[in-house]
């Protein structure tokens, strides 16, 4: 088997915790959590290859957790707190934020490149477009 098939099986994701919306460190890229690149990368696959059966559904799931994601980065769905500066602190208060606000803005650049590259103006956050 191809690691794409594996990756995408219908019950790898939730077997992997993929889908663990409830954890505070949700949607924070770091050295233990690589799931939001993974996410973003498979959204690319999505949005350029668009492989079809059996692959779009898992797919789709992971393209809906990416837009997710990014809205969570927005201070309008406070999933996390931000400086007075405005830093948007994704460890929680913890030391050294910087690394986890450029982590978080380099996969935003990368995803918003790609939807724009597929022509894609931007996605729902909730009700805001």
């Amino acid at each position: 088997n191809s690691y794409l098939t594996i990756a995408t099986a219908p019950g790898m994701a939730k077997h992997a915790g993929a889908y663990w919306f409830g954890s505070p460190n949700y949607g924070v890229f770091t050295w233990d959590d690589k799931l939001p690149g993974a996410q973003v990368l498979l959204s690319r696959l999505r949005l350029f290859l668009s492989p079809g059966y059996p692959y779009e559904e898992i797919l789709r799931t992971f393209h809906n957790q990416t837009d997710n994601v990014m809205c969570s980065y927005l201070p309008l769905f406070n999933s996390f707190n931000f400086t007075k500066g405005g830093l948007i602190q994704l460890n929680h208060g913890g030391p050294q934020p910087l690394q986890y606000a450029v982590n978080a803005a380099f996969l935003a650049s990368l995803y918003s490149d790609y939807l724009e590259a597929a022509d894609t103006p931007g996605w729902y956050c909730g009700p805001n477009f």
